[in-house]
């Protein structure tokens, strides 16, 4: 049976049916063609999303698709959310070792309700030493010389299509990168977040910092740091995060990862977005964190 690939255009009704209440902002991309791509078997009856090291399955296991992440090779890893227990258990014979059952959360999507004062009081307690920046060409460039600051821009080829796109702020001491959030990756309507400080800078509420800044308000981003929102955004509330909860419900989901046996370190590294959301907004990251490392 051949695929058929959507990227770089707008999902057709049939693909987008496969994924009909899915709320994950990397779907969206892919759906809307904006990023990402979309594989689909050529009956229409299953399909796989696939954006930076994520993969989504819907609809009927197909035993093609399930090969195509791990086609040449296993890979440094790849974080696979299955819709139902039969792909789970497709991807786990086609993957073999390499796959391993973790559990992550989800938070619910709901508009609007981010305290403003709350967040700007985050910011206003960065240490003097530090200043936030949003990210332009030359910070673009400086993340992504450093393996800690690399995904703030990954899925962004160049500066160009993350300045349309995508929106970011970090941290600096003097003229040094040290913490930073920004687009993971860009839907209509929003971004996918990422946040990242390096190693020896935590514990100083510098991520809830730049994430709090990305989080505000367009125009209170034009008036401290000086650049309007991402063109995507739209008519959307602007703020940077808006369809992410201040206090989430979470949800279970059961997800297949994929890894040789020595990349279980990147593995945990791929886990910072989600850690970093937690970290950001109730505080129970480190349970989660604890979690993912005794499963691995």
């Amino acid at each position: 049976m051949s695929v058929v690939t959507y990227e770089g255009v707008e999902a057709d009704s049939r693909v987008k049916a496969l994924f009909s209440g899915w709320d994950e902002t990397l779907i969206w991309s892919c759906l809307q063609g904006i990023m990402g791509a979309l594989y689909v078997s050529s009956d229409y009856c299953s399909a796989m999303a696939f954006l930076g090291d994520f993969c989504f399955f819907a609809g009927k296991p197909d035993m093609e698709l399930a090969r195509l992440p791990v086609a040449g090779g296993a890979p440094k890893y790849i974080i696979a959310a299955p819709q139902s227990e039969d792909w789970a258990t497709l991807l786990e014979v086609v993957w073999g070792s390499h796959a391993q059952r973790t559990e992550r959360y989800a938070i619910a999507k709901e508009p609007g309700i981010f305290d403003r004062k709350r967040l700007e009081a985050a910011v206003e307690a960065l240490p003097p030493e530090y200043e936030l920046r949003l990210i332009d060409g030359s910070l673009y460039e400086q993340c992504k010389t450093q393996d800690w600051s690399i995904d703030l821009v990954s899925q962004y080829h160049s500066y160009e299509y993350y300045e349309r796109l995508g929106l970011g702020v970090v941290a600096l001491k003097g003229e040094e990168l040290v913490s930073g959030a920004s687009s993971y990756s860009s839907y209509r309507g929003g971004i996918e977040i990422e946040i990242d400080t390096r190693k020896d800078y935590r514990r100083r509420g510098l991520a809830y910092a730049c994430g709090a800044a990305l989080i505000l308000p367009g125009p209170w981003l034009i008036s401290q740091l000086g650049r309007p929102e991402p063109g995507l955004r739209g008519s959307c509330p602007k703020a940077g995060v808006s369809l992410q909860p201040r206090l989430p419900r979470l949800r279970n989901q059961s997800l297949i990862s994929c890894f040789p046996e020595k990349a279980r370190p990147a593995l945990m590294n791929a886990c910072r977005v989600f850690y970093a959301y937690f970290n950001l907004q109730i505080n129970l990251a480190p349970l989660f964190f604890n979690h993912c490392s005794r499963a691995l």
